[in-house]
């Protein structure tokens, strides 16, 4: 018991250290990055994300992705993220959009977020450009606990960038959580390419997409 307590608490730690380090990236209440989830990852949750699903957005960040869910899909949305700056925002956007009621804002981290949500599993659960950020002796236990708060014929959606190094990371990630065995992974590190204007240029670029159904 101590010997896992003190590894949750080293856990925690570790998380909320790398999230302070965003704390200052979202200052100030402007869009930090784009309005809405760039257009193929928009496209890709329109394709497998019912209408009027429960979404988990995991690592919200300013709410990007949470508000264009509930207004676009008519979802309603449990949006975590750890850095207080981000949980402004995100509770500000949705006032100011009027679906304050859809999206429900905890401040945690990827580990702590199961112990402060309620209201059962998820139809969908979405980490869009957030794993990679998660420190790597946390990711099998964050994807664990996706697999697990997700309704059976539900959906878990892993957005990141390209590893050159590490292919496929994050389904193996998948393929060796509790509860892999209900998993069917449709996407396997499936490439998605996109442009976006950045300091006045376009940049082209791509992201990788793992997604999984849970029987």
């Amino acid at each position: 018991h101590t010997q896992k307590h003190h590894r949750a608490m080293a856990q925690s730690e570790s998380a909320k250290k790398a999230a302070g380090e965003w704390e200052s990236t979202y200052e100030g209440g402007q869009a930090v990055y784009t309005e809405a989830p760039f257009p193929c990852i928009a496209e890709l949750l329109k394709k497998h994300v019912k209408p009027g699903s429960r979404v988990l957005d995991l690592g919200a960040g300013y709410g990007r992705d949470s508000l264009w869910l509930v207004g676009e899909l008519q979802c309603t949305v449990v949006a975590v993220e750890p850095t207080e700056n981000g949980t402004q925002q995100i509770t500000k956007r949705a006032g100011d959009a009027g679906v304050g009621g859809r999206v429900q804002v905890v401040c945690g981290t990827t580990l702590e977020w199961p112990s402060k949500v309620e209201g059962g599993a998820f139809d969908a659960c979405l980490m869009d450009s957030v794993l990679a950020f998660v420190p790597k002796e946390e990711r099998l236990d964050t994807v664990s606990a996706l697999v697990k708060h997700t309704k059976p014929g539900g959906v878990i959606v892993i957005v990141s960038h390209p590893e050159k190094e590490d292919q496929k990371w994050v389904a193996a990630l998948m393929k060796g959580c509790e509860g892999a065995s209900g998993l069917t992974i449709a996407m396997d590190d499936e490439r998605l390419p996109y442009q976006m204007e950045f300091d006045g240029k376009m940049h082209d670029g791509e992201w990788s997409v793992t997604l999984a159904t849970k029987a």
